[in-house]
């Protein structure tokens, strides 16, 4: 559950610090400021979960965002002691000061605060029950599969254009904020890993927001598969469409990180890289060797998501095979009170020679097979109830 975002945290954080190194040196404090400033968002993101509670409107996802809010408020307030703490402590030097002051310290932290909140807000409009894109791809489902098909691919489509204007300004801004516009590119690239650690160190109250949603998941689908009556699962419906935005809103908020992060990340490889070859690394897209690179890395998630989806389908296969394939009984319970559960259509019943509807066989005999059948009186050989823990032959039992 949302494990993608704790690795993205954490590859962003080391990413974060060692750019610091390579552009400040490995001495200097600014290596270790990423930790601290995702060590008091750690602290606002718990303070923030005492604070979701339903209103009197009875809200679900306004009640989780209250307890986002407070972190996000709380963070920003301790970003600002923090930045101006740690100025301090690096005097009025402008090589320990990399031209950062704490008004732009505090500046490119609030950038990613306000990124998180963005992307928050633009998942839930395209993925709540209560907004334009849903209620279309709705209405369009009422003129059959083909319009609904394609409404959703629109809306689909649609929906990569405010994430993607969202996550360039970000950029954009916090490069501006560390001076890149202004030909200190190395302060502005490290301005922007600050604007990434900022917003994933909001991960916290974001996983635990995400949890919702497995939980109403599989309650609704417990009612479902229990037989509830139908006064149930008008409760867990309406909660499993909010954990459907919450399981979103969490993707949409491991992507726009993940696009800051990338960028940090091919920051530090293109310094790295031309710190090991002792000179300047161009990536030119008129060289074929890039061009090539490009579709090759293009290629590689399409390919192993499409592997992956396919083990998926054999895996699900395998078990509704499995599941066919074990003897059911109708009307007699099992060892222990057992439920009686229905016949599959195929299958003989295994007790004595009912449900026998070969006329050929003989009393106590399956037809087809060895022997006699469970519980079938035969010589030496008294009535029992079918054990379930005892296999029959010819049926699987891997599960």
């Amino acid at each position: 559950m949302a494990a993608d975002l704790y690795e993205t945290y954490t590859v962003t954080l080391v990413a974060a610090m060692l750019l610091a190194k390579s552009v400040f040196g490995p001495e200097s404090p600014w290596v270790a400021f990423p930790l601290l400033l995702g060590g008091v968002s750690i602290i606002a993101s718990i303070i923030g979960t005492y604070f979701v509670k339903l209103g009197a409107n009875n809200y679900i996802m306004g009640a989780l965002y209250k307890g986002l809010a407070v972190s996000g408020v709380l963070a920003a307030a301790a970003f600002y002691f923090v930045s101006q703490w740690f100025v301090s402590q690096l005097g009025a030097d402008a090589a320990a000061t990399g031209g950062f002051t704490a008004g732009s310290i505090f500046g490119t932290a609030l950038i990613g605060l306000a990124l998180t909140g963005l992307i928050v807000w633009i998942t839930e409009y395209y993925t709540a029950k209560e907004f334009r894109p849903v209620r279309t791809i709705a209405k369009a489902s009422l003129t059959g599969h083909g319009t609904n098909v394609i409404a959703g691919l629109a809306m689909s489509m649609e929906a990569t254009a405010l994430p993607v204007l969202t996550i360039v300004a970000a950029i954009m801004g916090a490069y501006w904020l560390g001076g890149g516009f202004a030909g200190n590119s190395a302060s502005g690239l490290f301005a922007i890993a600050l604007s990434a650690v900022s917003m994933l160190s909001m991960t916290g109250i974001v996983v635990a927001i995400d949890s919702y949603g497995p939980i109403t998941d599989n309650a609704g689908g417990i009612a479902e598969m229990s037989g509830l009556p139908q006064s149930v699962r008008d409760v867990t419906d309406p909660l499993d469409a909010v954990g459907n935005t919450t399981k979103a809103v969490t993707k949409g908020y491991a992507i726009g990180s993940a696009g800051l992060a990338a960028l940090v990340l091919f920051a530090e490889y293109s310094r790295e890289l031309a710190h090991k070859a002792a000179g300047a690394v161009a990536f030119d897209l008129s060289d074929p060797l890039v061009i090539a690179g490009l579709f090759l890395g293009g290629l590689i998630p399409y390919y192993y998501g499409g592997r992956l989806m396919l083990a998926v389908g054999r895996a699900a296969g395998g078990v509704g095979r499995s599941a066919a394939s074990v003897p059911r009984n109708s009307g007699h319970h099992g060892r222990h009170g057992q439920a009686p559960v229905r016949q599959v259509r195929g299958h003989r019943d295994p007790v004595g020679d009912q449900g026998n509807d070969d006329p050929g066989a003989s009393p106590g005999r399956c037809p087809g097979r060895r022997g006699l059948c469970h519980g079938s009186q035969g010589p030496g050989r008294t009535p029992d109830r079918l054990d379930p823990d005892r296999p029959v032959p010819g049926h699987r039992h891997d599960l």
